[in-house]
């Protein structure tokens, strides 16, 4: 039982029913109730009628998100929640390295140098939702890609779930809502030969975080969809959920039983594209995503191109939607 949840659920509660609730002892509630405190919750108590709380802080902190996640969830044991590191990407390979479990999680509330695909900066000012994932599946380096369709699923479904809006996805890590980027994905890996030591799936929201005016033709925060604020919490509870989900079948079965919902959901079926892949150019129309999570093209020289990872211009406007 979570501290942050028995508060939640009462009015008050006393001291003496929170240490036999959580089976710790008076003194560690009370280290625990100044521990919240300290982060910015407001907790009253009187004595005969116990703890109250009064407002938390607009912050996705640990104890926040332990008080929403669904119980025996894979994420619950290793949450790292910091107020401003450069990179969540990159103290979760630090915590791989260090030989951390699967299911870790760093998140932020400020990065300050963040990174997307290709090295690309990414804005992450507070009251977005910044984190990253640490796995470690019993799968082929050719296979962890397919990661990246994962979490973009993960994402609409909570999305549409908690804030009630119509998601769309451009392959390969871009999540939409009317034709404006809200979230993008990136997937790192340490592998060998036929195995993966870890993979990192870094996923940054724009949820209340206010955009830059050269960023808002093209990209789009949750709060200005919705015309309110975000729950921050429920809606990242709500991804890992639905990626636990996703990515337990994926285990098992890899990533056809999700090709259909993925391609009701690509917002470049049937368009006309060009790609940028490696250095090479491939220009034709949008066919599909195959059962191994790779872009069809129905390629202007004739020829039918799966497409692994690449830069997707539409209508010749290099990341167009």
């Amino acid at each position: 039982m979570n501290l942050l949840s028995l508060l939640s659920a009462r009015s008050s509660v006393s001291g003496e029913e929170i240490a036999r609730m959580m089976n710790i002892s008076r003194a560690a509630v009370h280290k625990k109730i100044m521990r919240l405190r300290k982060q910015g919750y407001s907790i009253t108590g009187k004595r005969n009628m116990g703890y109250s709380l009064l407002s938390r802080p607009d912050k996705i902190t640990r104890e926040e998100l332990l008080s929403v996640l669904p119980d025996g969830s894979m994420f619950a044991g290793d949450i790292n929640f910091y107020e401003n590191i450069p990179s969540t990407q990159a103290k979760a390979r630090e915590r791989a390295d260090a030989g951390a479990p699967e299911g870790a999680l760093i998140l932020a509330e400020r990065q300050s140098g963040a990174y997307g695909r290709l090295g690309r900066a990414w804005e992450s000012p507070e009251k977005g939702i910044w984190f990253s994932l640490l796995l470690r599946p019993p799968l082929l380096p050719e296979n962890i890609p397919q990661v990246t369709l994962l979490c973009s699923l993960a994402v609409c479904r909570a999305m549409e779930n908690v804030c009630a809006v119509t998601t769309g996805i451009k392959w390969p890590n871009d999540v939409l809502i009317e034709k404006k980027k809200v979230a993008g994905i990136l997937i790192e890996m340490s592998a060998e030969i036929g195995k993966v030591n870890w993979v990192i799936a870094g996923i940054g929201i724009n949820a209340n975080n206010d955009l830059p005016a050269e960023l808002q033709p093209s990209a789009v925060s949750l709060n200005t969809v919705t015309g309110a604020p975000v729950n921050r919490a429920q809606l990242l509870a709500s991804i890992l959920a639905q990626f636990e989900l996703l990515y337990t079948v994926f285990r098992k079965e890899g990533f056809a039983p999700f090709r259909e919902e993925y391609n009701h959901r690509l917002t470049l079926l049937g368009k006309r594209v060009t790609l940028d892949c490696s250095g090479q150019t491939f220009t034709g129309h949008v066919d599909s995503v195959t059962d191994e999570g790779h872009l069809r093209l129905n390629g202007d020289d004739g020829k039918t191109h799966n497409i692994i990872a690449g830069d997707v211009s539409l209508h010749g406007k290099l990341n167009g939607y």
